[in-house]
């Protein structure tokens, strides 16, 4: 009987099977395989394998080749027992349970934060976020060559960001303003045109009683727009704007720094929210900073999302992701 697989495109492309690492081959063979994991025991025809290894330039042994890379896969993966590479039609399904691939572990831990946000209950939501960051274990689909790759890699670089900033603005409506600010100065720093970013840093500094702090952040980020972008801030920053000049509250309600945090329980099965069926990325790239998994991802980037600024929301990123070809 075949062991339990566990699958992570969430860094470098690896599987296991009953906690023994398997091998997962060569950087082609391992996009092969992160092509039918991301798609949740869906089919992938074998057209839609070559476009994930090669894109529109696909050398004209790519479909043997292809089927290569299936063969080592199954000597790799199965154990005796059932097939876990399925041939159907004209292409491949990967027949694992629902909770083998991290990035589904992903989206059960951000409904799971969903749910307890919508309750009222920002504390279990921000574990449940934690439990979903802690699944990332390096760059997504690491070495693996192509565009199709490439477009996951962004996409999802961009999902554990956004993930990060809602985990950030929970943390200040908790009251953890002193560890937010922290941490937002380093993601800052590394992400300077990011306006959530910027917003959530303003809101920590100023929260954690630095007024002058939060105005020297604010102006920093207006000259960088102008002299890089040539443009000014967005409503979110004006409206965090007005709360540091106007001395406001930004949070309806705070909680002491030493407040425990409550633990979940195990996680459920099935796994809510299979993949979308729609494309990686959207035509002709991000639209712009920060945007990629708004875009992609479903997350929210208007109106709804600039007023979590100015206080506590209660909507979390989406557990919709792109999907692989068929």
């Amino acid at each position: 009987m075949t062991g339990e697989i566990r699958v992570s495109v969430l860094g470098p492309v690896r599987a296991w099977r009953d906690g023994s690492e398997l091998r997962t081959g060569a950087p082609q063979q391992q996009a092969v395989l992160a092509a039918l994991a991301l798609r949740e025991s869906a089919q992938v025809s074998t057209s839609g394998l070559i476009d994930a290894v090669w894109g529109s330039a696909p050398p004209r042994s790519a479909a043997a080749t292809v089927r290569t890379y299936i063969y080592r896969l199954r000597q790799s993966l199965d154990d005796g027992g059932e097939r876990l590479i399925a041939s159907i039609s004209d292409g491949y399904a990967l027949r694992v349970g629902p909770d083998a691939l991290d990035l589904a572990r992903c989206h059960a831990w951000l409904a799971r934060s969903q749910a307890a946000r919508e309750e009222g209950g920002t504390a279990l939501a921000a574990v449940c976020l934690r439990e979903a960051l802690a699944l990332w274990s390096g760059t997504p689909l690491a070495g693996v060559p192509g565009q199709f790759a490439a477009a996951w890699r962004a996409a999802l670089a961009d999902l554990r960001l956004s993930l990060t900033e809602e985990l950030l603005s929970m943390e200040l409506e908790l009251g953890r303003h002193v560890r937010a600010a922290a941490e937002l100065s380093t993601l800052v720093a590394e992400n300077p045109l990011r306006e959530r970013l910027r917003e959530l840093h303003v809101l920590a500094l100023y929260s954690s009683g630095r007024q002058a702090a939060a105005l020297a952040a604010l102006e920093d980020f207006r000259r960088l727009l102008r002299d890089e972008l040539g443009i000014d801030p967005g409503p979110g920053l004006r409206r965090v704007h007005r709360i540091v000049v106007t001395g406001q509250q930004p949070f309806a309600e705070t909680f002491p720094e030493a407040r425990p945090a409550p633990q979940p329980a195990p996680l459920p099965a099935p796994l809510p929210t299979p993949l979308s069926d729609g494309p990686a990325v959207p035509p002709g790239g991000c639209p712009g900073p920060g945007r990629c998994a708004a875009a992609a991802l479903g997350i929210a980037t208007g109106p709804a999302a600039q007023s979590a600024a100015t206080g506590p929301s209660r909507s979390a990123p989406s557990t919709r992701a792109p999907a692989a070809p068929v």
